[in-house]
């Protein structure tokens, strides 16, 4: 039984027990990750059968393997990297150039939990002498499927014009460190999630988000003071629900901002997951009998703050008014309603 008192475990260790196919998912992580940094339009995995040697793919235009891209060839190895592993892939990429399956990359880049060994990392060092050995170890190799005389001599003359430079290998501790920089790692590694950014000042204008969970507000202050002529552009200034009002106004931002957060940190689907337990958790006081609206709204603010949510990551940069604003989130959505609309 694992000592729950050890320390984790590093991320170079994790990587290190991956599957084939793990590694190759870690990868497509990481390649999204810095998608824009790297001025890709979108990332694509491709490994498997037929893959034509491009496990995870870059690509630089909407036309995908037509147009700028750069490959990402994965290897999970038990050791590092040798030259030996490495020409059989770099001539798939040549062959399915040759065969018009794609154009050539701008950049090929091996990734490897071990990374490349001392050979390899140095021959990649200098593009020539690694064309030289490339070419001398074509030249005493039968690939499968076996090359015939037009092929052998279009795949001779793409070797011959290519500049190896765009052939690297990158160290285990880079890799880890590009993936750092992307939304899995936190959740991935099971590491504290980035601090949140201060949230903005909540704008004196009302924002195109805010239509339906402001009118729903209204309406439930309308039902408790029936007497008073609220609107959306009185409601601030009222003598009792004003303060409320501006607390709810808060709490929908924050949430915003969370959302933004969650977007930009975790992986997808992290914040909604989040929404949908708020809304199981308030639903059933939402749709309890009140005396009106503002009731209803109460009943539900307050149980937001007690919902057992834990097991959600995001909450450990959540507070209260997150809590709060997310109810908020659910009205404008139409999934909570305070006061039924005509």
């Amino acid at each position: 039984m694992p000592d729950p008192q050890a320390p984790p475990l590093s991320p170079a260790h994790v990587i290190s027990h991956y599957s084939g196919d793990q590694w190759e998912e870690f990868v497509d992580e990481l390649v999204e990750g810095i998608q824009s940094t790297q001025g890709y339009v979108f990332a694509k995995r491709m490994g498997g059968p037929g893959d034509l040697g491009i496990d995870v793919a870059g690509f630089k235009a909407p036309n995908g393997l037509e147009g700028p891209w750069d490959c990402y060839q994965c290897k999970q190895y038990a050791a590092p990297l040798r030259p030996s592993d490495a020409w059989p892939e770099i001539l798939k990429v040549f062959r399915a150039v040759v065969a018009g399956e794609c154009v050539m990359p701008d950049a090929y880049l091996f990734v490897a939990p071990k990374g490349a060994g001392l050979k390899l990392t140095k021959m990649l060092s200098q593009p020539t002498k690694a064309k030289g050995d490339f070419i001398s170890w074509l030249a005493t190799h039968t690939p499968t499927p076996a090359m015939n005389a037009d092929e052998c001599a279009r795949v001779d003359a793409l070797v011959a014009a290519t500049d190896f430079a765009m052939f690297e290998a990158l160290q285990a501790r880079h890799v880890i460190s590009m993936h750092a920089n992307t939304r899995y790692f936190a959740l991935r590694f099971n590491s504290p999630l980035p601090e949140r950014p201060r949230s903005e000042a909540v704008p004196g204008t009302y924002s195109g988000d805010e239509k339906r969970y402001v009118d729903q507000l209204v309406a439930a202050y309308r039902e408790r003071h029936p007497a008073d002529d609220l609107d959306r552009e009185n409601v601030a200034a009222h003598p009792s629900k004003g303060g409320h009002f501006k607390r709810q106004r808060q709490a929908f931002f924050r949430a915003e901002s969370l959302r933004v957060y969650a977007r930009e940190s975790t992986p997808e689907g992290t914040f909604e997951a989040l929404q949908a337990d708020v809304h199981a958790g308030v639903v059933e006081f939402a749709e309890s009998d009140h005396a009106n609206g503002y009731a209803r709204a109460q009943a539900v603010l307050q149980a937001s703050a007690s919902i057992e949510l834990d097991s959600h990551r995001l909450i450990e940069r959540a507070d209260l008014d997150d809590r709060k604003g997310i109810c908020h989130q659910l009205v404008n959505d139409e999934r909570l309603t305070w006061v039924e609309e005509p």
